[in-house]
């Protein structure tokens, strides 16, 4: 065999392992409840502490004595990477939180101000129409005076 067919060889007979039954039979059905069955009854839960341990993907770490160095190192740099990775993402969401906390508070702030002119506009202008209306009573109250004692042209506004 050439090396590249025995890989595919050897990387179906892991799926066979793993999966428990050979390719081909999971794509036909079973006829009769035995075939069924053909799991026993005392095989681990996929995911499990036992299934791991029974694949050899259990971990355990080795000890300092059988490190290597060179690896111990490699991975204290990348581990003060992510670190100084995430100390820059956490400052830069602090920024970014900050920003919006005061751009929340100017809006406030104008959200107020705008609040307080529409307030004293509308209290002016209550005040206007109020006035206009006392004008306009005392003024009919003139014009109906006037037209009482006989005079011409009442209605003309002094």
């Amino acid at each position: 065999m050439s090396r590249p067919l025995s890989s595919i060889v050897a990387v179906a007979a892991v799926i066979a392992a793993v999966t428990g039954a050979p390719a081909s039979a999971q794509q036909t059905k079973p006829t009769s409840a035995s075939a069924q069955s053909t799991a026993p009854a005392d095989t681990p839960v996929p995911g499990s502490e036992e299934w791991e341990r029974q694949r050899g993907e259990t971990y355990r770490a080795v000890p300092d004595s059988r490190q290597d160095p060179a690896e111990v190192a490699a991975t204290s740099k990348l581990n003060a990477g992510i670190v100084a990775q995430n100390e820059a993402a956490a400052q830069a969401e602090a920024a970014i939180i900050a920003s919006n906390d005061a751009a929340r508070e100017a809006w406030q702030a104008e959200t107020a101000r705008v609040e307080a002119d529409n307030a004293r506009i509308a209290a002016e202008n209550a005040a206007a129409q109020e006035r206009y209306q006392r004008d306009m009573a005392l003024y009919e109250q003139s014009v109906r005076a006037c037209e009482q004692a006989g005079g011409r042209n009442c209605r003309v506004k002094p």
